[in-house]
């Protein structure tokens, strides 16, 4: 049996001392072995052909291991290692401390499968290997492998600066994190008052999101200042980024920055550290549920950070986060966007949203390889439908499956969220399917010609900023089902349907009652088959639609529009930091 094999056959064998995460980052690096004098082989590893890093010496790389742990002095319980090379320097530790646990920190998987082809793990005893995982869980699984919490007393930290170097980012971050040492250290020229002037000086992070275009409005027509910096992340350099946004910060001093969804803050913390030291607040409010981005983002949690979230109901998840302030700020409408329109009623009955067909594939790609998670989805969506909870855990527990069944927090955070849009879509079409009798028109994406039968009528989906206002107002009744990740919250359309004075028909939630008068602004379902009466009944009933639409646009426009969430948004801040900075 090869040494390959052999070690496969440990790992299978050994999986207490193994932390492999099957979809890590590919560094795409190329790896050199060229033989030594020592007749081991050594290791280089190079981008590009080109821009090589010498891992273990080209000559005698035994010797050089062994004066590099000779060299090293410790008397800790454990020792962290980064890096696994080819395991000389390893073999070296444990040949001086053979009764010291060694926990081997590998950021490059294909490093490790390659080492497997050289090395043997029988050599190394009490040793633990955490392969592939993102620096920002390394704390958690470390504290894993130990069977206890993490204590800095009980650690040391044997670098092997030559592969340390070649994946600097990654080792130098998470470094300073275990070793408790802040990643920037900000001079005090950086820190200025905030909030001093009547005015707000608010820096944005944008990147062509809905409520881009809103926010900023909105920031403008309250007679306060905005400025933006946009960040594309699928193309973003992220270190970039941050040079720009300090170049920002240095001209434009904002009083705080505010962000949608937390876009622009990594899941190592290191915006976060950057504007805590800095004692720049920010707000990041939430239009999309909170618990599948904040899970993956504890390195966030600082008292300069306040979370607004769209939906009441998140707030005790956030707060049981870690996250000290919490608040709530419910969607709106925009004016400049939505407004009435002289056009003709083309559409007796109209929706306009997504199939959710997208969404639950992309979501599903990090257990495509288990079946056995792919048919749990369709069980777990079904139940979760059915449970007045929000939580898909809830809906595991209630099946009796629990999180054990994931291979990793990201594999089980895309199920959660395959979960949430795959029970929407079963969800959203049995209320669609009772519409058929109205030949109702269907926008959204090209899934819904293959989900709904003949008699509906569908066309591409609508662009927010531009034509949705006209279908809107070409519409006798805009239905609306909302996105079973809010149980009791409202979503977009049930305020920007009103402000085009157009009829709705939306589902029930418990927060529609802070908006409209349900018996005399819009009209809702409870049920399901309530809602081929209420099609007909106000399709018949033309002036009830228009007295109704026009009571629903009044107090839409006059107290949920974007200006009076921003106007709060910004009293929250400045009441919160004002006095504390």
């Amino acid at each position: 049996m090869s040494n390959y094999k052999n070690n496969l056959h440990f790992i299978k064998n050994n999986q207490k001392y193994f932390k492999i995460n099957q979809f890590c980052k590919d560094y795409d690096l190329q790896y050199v072995y060229d033989n030594s004098i020592e007749n081991v082989p050594s290791l280089k590893v190079c981008k590009n052909n080109d821009n090589c890093q010498q891992i273990h010496s080209a000559y005698t790389p035994l010797k050089e291991a062994d004066v590099l742990a000779n060299h090293f002095q410790t008397n800790k319980k454990h020792v962290l290692v980064t890096g696994i090379g080819l395991g000389y320097h390893i073999l070296a530790l444990k040949k001086k401390y053979p009764d010291k646990t060694l926990i081997v920190v590998e950021c490059d998987k294909k490093v490790f499968l390659h080492s497997l082809q050289y090395i043997s793990l029988n050599a190394f005893i009490d040793c633990y290997y955490i392969v592939g995982y993102p620096d920002y869980m390394l704390n958690e699984l470390i504290s894993e492998c130990l069977s206890k919490p993490i204590s800095y007393e009980d650690i040391d930290v044997f670098e092997l600066k030559s592969y340390s170097r070649l994946h600097q980012d990654y080792y130098s971050l998470f470094l300073k994190r275990f070793l408790q040492k802040k990643i920037y250290n900000i001079s005090e020229k950086w820190k200025y008052p905030k909030f001093a002037a009547n005015e707000t000086r608010i820096l944005f992070i944008d990147s062509s999101y809905v409520l881009t275009k809103e926010c900023l409005f909105a920031i403008q027509k309250t007679g306060n200042q905005a400025h933006y910096i946009h960040i594309d992340d699928k193309e973003c350099d992220y270190e970039q980024f941050i040079r720009k946004l300090m170049q920002d910060i240095n001209s434009f001093r904002p009083d705080f920055i505010l962000t949608v969804n937390h876009l622009g803050f990594d899941k190592e913390g290191r915006l976060t550290e950057l504007l805590s030291e800095m004692e720049i607040p920010y707000a990041s409010w939430f239009v999309d549920s909170p618990n599948v981005i904040l899970s993956c983002f504890t390195q966030n949690i600082s008292p300069y950070c306040s979370i607004f979230v769209w939906d009441e109901d998140y707030i005790k998840d956030v707060l049981k986060a870690g996250y000290p302030n919490v608040d709530y700020l419910p969607l709106a409408t925009s004016q400049e966007i939505f407004h009435p329109k002289d056009l003709a009623k083309l559409y007796d009955v109209s929706f306009v949203g997504s199939s959710m067909v997208y969404a639950t594939h992309k979501n599903m790609k990090s257990f495509v390889h288990r079946p056995d998670l792919l048919s749990l989805l369709e069980i777990v969506s079904e139940r979760f439908m059915s449970l007045k909870t929000r939580s898909v855990e809830q809906a595991l527990l209630n099946l009796n499956y629990h999180n054990n069944i994931f291979e990793d927090i990201e594999q089980k955070e895309d199920f959660y969220a395959a979960v949430l849009w795959r029970s929407t879509q079963k969800y959203r079409l049995s209320g669609i399917l009772e519409l058929l009798d109205f030949h109702p028109n269907i926008s959204g994406d090209e899934n819904w010609q293959r989900l709904l039968p003949l008699g509906f009528s569908t066309m591409p989906e609508r662009w927010y900023y531009d034509n949705l206002v006209d279908f809107y107002n070409q519409s006798l009744i805009n239905f609306n089902m909302t996105s079973l990740q809010m149980k009791n919250a409202v979503n977009q359309r049930v305020f920007d349907v009103p402000a085009t004075n157009s009829f709705l028909l939306t589902d029930y939630k418990e927060q529609l009652h802070e908006v409209f008068d349900l018996k005399e602004d819009i009209a809702v379902f409870y049920e399901i088959d309530e809602i081929k009466d209420l099609c007909k009944f106000y399709l018949e009933n033309t002036k009830i639609r228009e007295v109704m639409s026009k009571r629903a646009m009044t107090k839409v426009l006059n107290h949920h529009t974007y200006e009076h969430r921003i106007t709060k948004l910004i009293k929250i801040m400045r009441d919160r930091y004002k006095s504390s900075l």
